[in-house]
């Protein structure tokens, strides 16, 4: 089967060099990789699309009080999920069967990060 060839205007036929630090470098290709992307399509989605933090920040149309709200919604799951985890540590102390501590630990790692990334999208201090 021949290989398809692209429109004459889909052609990426120009670059744009541009100066990084060595840490600068090591960032940019780990974030790359952290999102399955070579560097070059990272930087692209990135220019392109705008999807850094600031960006976010800028073409968000949710209202901040509803993040505000988000946040306090986020903070009620980590109080229950405190609880949840209290009641597992009290059956252990009685030798109650109980569900594995991975559990827990997960869904606590996820609280936290939704909580980061609302913060972040908020700006700290808010």
């Amino acid at each position: 089967m021949a290989r398809l060839t692209k429109k004459p205007e889909a052609l990426r036929d120009h670059t744009i060099e541009i100066r990084v630090t060595q840490d600068e470098k090591a960032a940019i290709k780990t974030n790359a990789s952290n999102r399955g992307m070579n560097t070059s399509d990272f930087l692209r989605e990135f220019g392109l699309l705008k999807t850094g933090k600031a960006a976010m920040r800028s073409n968000t149309t949710i209202s901040r009080e509803l993040l505000i709200e988000l946040k306090g919604h986020i903070g009620k799951i980590g109080s229950n999920l405190n609880q949840v985890a209290r009641e597992v540590n009290r059956r252990k102390l009685m030798n109650e069967p109980t569900v594995p501590d991975y559990y827990i630990i997960n869904a606590s790692e996820k609280v936290d990060n939704a909580m980061q990334q609302l913060l972040d999208l908020l700006g700290y201090g808010y």
